[in-house]
């Protein structure tokens, strides 16, 4: 459901202000609705007047309220184009095509679907599956490829490539970068600004560093994942491997022709560019206790990085220079420094010799998001800094290809030589599905498919594309077998078994009701309704109080929590009304006691600090970098997993925390 909106008057401003509710309905259609079917969904608001102190809302006294209908049809099916044509004189392209409902918009993208140049929407008087026509302006479009996208109502979406030369060929940008803020690669020249940089191509990854080497640019996403993208189209990926440990920024070193990174603990590392494999060559700057976290490297062999931080004890933002001999004792190529943090980069333009630093210092707090990303532009010979701009966004990947480069180091071949698993043993839940890939290195290898079969499909199948299905308890063998040449396989041991265990918690059935619930994972496949709490709904969050047998839930209208006797779902007590939201709740085992009972939450990127349940008192936090590391901007949950012993030899609870990138977090 949209936003709600209402408005009041504010005695003390002299003003009327606006002010709005969203709400989701969490309305889920059953496996009765078939494609096409139309329903109606209907919803009563109950103004708070009407809601009883213990969260029971007086129908009988509300009437009809404030009600609202809305037709619904059930549409999982994709739009299709039926034909393009372009009158150049013009400069306008017509779109025909239909769906089995409605077309929302037709839209034109650019080629990496970054930048929309024009779209068109619905049409008046028409019926479910007409073909229509839809007129695109292309006074923006110029180059040789583009997106056509087609959008239902339902948010089907069918995307086509387009590719035709129109307006003017686009200039390549001298450098290339990804915006980790908007998650896409920009083109930018010196002297641009993030307004006039061209957003080149959405990314399919977060990627942290990347370099030009020899006309292709390899880059590495935050998953540690290594790839080749065609500098003349970054939407065109190939991926090599997973390197098994997360680097920061790369650098190509033309003199040796090898592949360099820097990871998250100072550590030079080479890189096998074409299979992928790292070495560990040394700590940079160990002699003299620098942080870095950026690498570049010039056609001489001269490797530089800038020193991380915001403290001056470190020398923060100074450019630093070495050589394989002297990866400990780096020479200072700057003398002033400049604050930073977070995911940075640093390339030398070969074009020029000179070096750029896209630099990243955020000091955002609860309330304000604050954060600059200067383009430096430093001359290692003199150490002159000029500053090119603040882009006002995290630059990361910075790569600047040289004009004319004769590299052939990648050229196709038929010779593999491994072909690695992305597991090479996996223990199933029954009815659990788990993803397998096949990597063939070198990536230059013309052929990497591969051929999927089970020793035994009675324990698990596999599909096509790599998904294992776990079916009945056992063992068998997953073969991975390479199409371009037999020989080569590789294997994957799979061990099945049944779930031993039951579940209780609280739900929101699809009445709205608050309920206990329990599941027997082993033998039941749905969940088995519990008692009806007379907790108000919707809830933010639940914990069970194992030392007190109770079980304690947070509403999310009144932000209060209720104590609930688990036998009848009643309300025991409630504590007062909170300033803060919590999205999940776990108890703690070693700090927490029959006496005294702790719990944690999360909401956002914050961990709320511990606190007894009934007393509501969240406020103080711990923050996690979930979007520096990870991507994610907020954790969605959070559970306790017993004790562990930290780095200090301190026995503390253990726990983990998910974000809604899907990571985990130890705590």
């Amino acid at each position: 459901m949209g936003a709600v909106d209402g408005a009041f008057y504010y005695v003390n401003g002299g003003k009327w202000y606006n002010t709005e509710n969203t709400m989701n309905i969490n309305w889920t259609p059953d496996d009765s609705l078939q494609e096409n079917d139309r329903v109606e969904l209907s919803l009563t608001l109950a103004p708070a007047l009407y809601v009883k102190e213990e969260g029971r809302v007086d129908w009988e006294a509300l009437g009809k309220g404030a009600s609202l209908s809305m037709p619904v049809t059930i549409d999982n099916t994709a739009p299709t184009l039926d034909g393009v044509s372009v009158d150049p004189i013009q400069k306008t392209m017509t779109v025909k095509a239909h769906d089995n409902q409605y077309i929302a918009a037709v839209v034109l993208f650019n080629a990496g679907g970054a930048t929309v140049l024009d779209f068109d929407g619905t049409r008046d008087g028409v019926q479910a599956g007409d073909t229509c026509t839809y007129e695109l302006d292309l006074q923006k479009a110029n180059g040789n490829k583009f997106l056509v996208q087609v959008i239902d109502y339902a948010n089907n979406v069918t995307t086509y490539v387009l590719k035709m030369q129109l307006g003017e060929e686009q200039p390549v940008p001298e450098m290339f970068a990804f915006d980790g803020k908007k998650g896409c690669w920009i083109g930018f020249n010196r002297g641009d600004t993030r307004e006039s940089a061209q957003e080149i191509a959405v990314g399919n990854h977060t990627f942290f560093g990347a370099t030009a080497a020899d006309g292709v640019i390899v880059a590495i996403d935050g998953n540690a994942d290594l790839y080749i993208l065609n500098p003349e189209d970054l939407t065109e990926e190939t991926f090599v491997t997973n390197l098994g440990m997360q680097l920061t920024d790369l650098a190509y070193n033309p003199k040796d022709q090898e592949l360099y990174g820097v990871n998250n603990s100072n550590q030079l590392v080479r890189i096998d560019k074409l299979c992928g494999s790292a070495e560990s060559l040394g700590a940079i700057g160990g002699d003299i206790g620098i942080v870095v976290n950026t690498l570049a490297c010039d056609g001489e062999g001269n490797f530089y990085t800038v020193s991380y931080g915001n403290g001056f004890a470190n020398q923060p933002g100074m450019v630093f220079t070495f050589t394989l001999d002297n990866i400990s004792s780096p020479k200072r190529v700057t003398n002033n420094g400049y604050f930073n943090n977070y995911i940075q980069a640093l390339e030398v333009n070969p074009n020029n010799g000179l070096l750029y630093w896209a630099s990243y210092y955020d000091t955002s707090t609860e309330t304000q998001e604050k954060y600059k990303g200067v383009l430096f532009e430093i001359d290692p010979k003199t150490g002159e800094v000029t500053n090119l701009g603040d882009f006002q966004t995290e630059l990361t990947s910075l790569c600047i290809p040289e004009k004319h480069t004769g590299g052939h180091w990648y050229d196709p071949t038929d010779e593999i030589a491994s072909m690695e698993l992305s597991a090479e043993q996996l223990r199933l839940l029954q009815g659990a599905k788990q993803q397998l890939s096949a990597t063939i290195l070198p990536w230059t290898v013309r052929d990497r498919t591969v051929t999927w079969i089970s020793s035994d499909e009675a324990v698990a199948t596999v599909d096509p594309d790599g998904v294992v299905t776990a079916v009945g308890d056992g063992q068998c063998t997953i073969t991975a077998t390479s199409n371009l040449n037999a020989a080569v396989t590789a294997n994957c041991q799979v061990e099945v078994e049944s779930v031993h265990s039951s579940v209780e918690g609280v739900l929101e059935d699809m009445g709205g009701n608050v309920r206990l619930f329990s599941w027997n994972l082993e033998n039941d496949r749905f969940w088995t309704p519990g008692v009806v709490t007379n907790v108000p709904s919707p809830i933010g969050a639940a914990v069970y109080d194992a030392g007190n047998d109770k079980m304690y839930i947070r509403d999310n209208d009144w932000v209060k929590m209720h104590e609930v006797d688990t036998a009848t779902g009643n309300i025991v007590r409630s504590s007062g009304s909170s300033w803060y939201s919590v999205d999940d709740l776990t108890a703690l085992q070693l700090f927490s006691t029959v006496e005294t009972p702790q719990v944690v939450g999360v909401a956002g990127a914050d961990v709320y600090k511990p606190c007894a349940p009934i007393s509501n008192s969240f406020g103080s936090t711990w923050r996690l970098p979930t979007r520096t590391y990870t991507g994610g901007s907020n954790l969605v949950a959070i559970t306790s997993m017993g004790q562990a012993v930290n780095e200090e030899g301190v026995n503390c609870d253990l726990l983990y925390a998910m974000d809604n990138a899907g990571y985990l977090w130890a705590i």
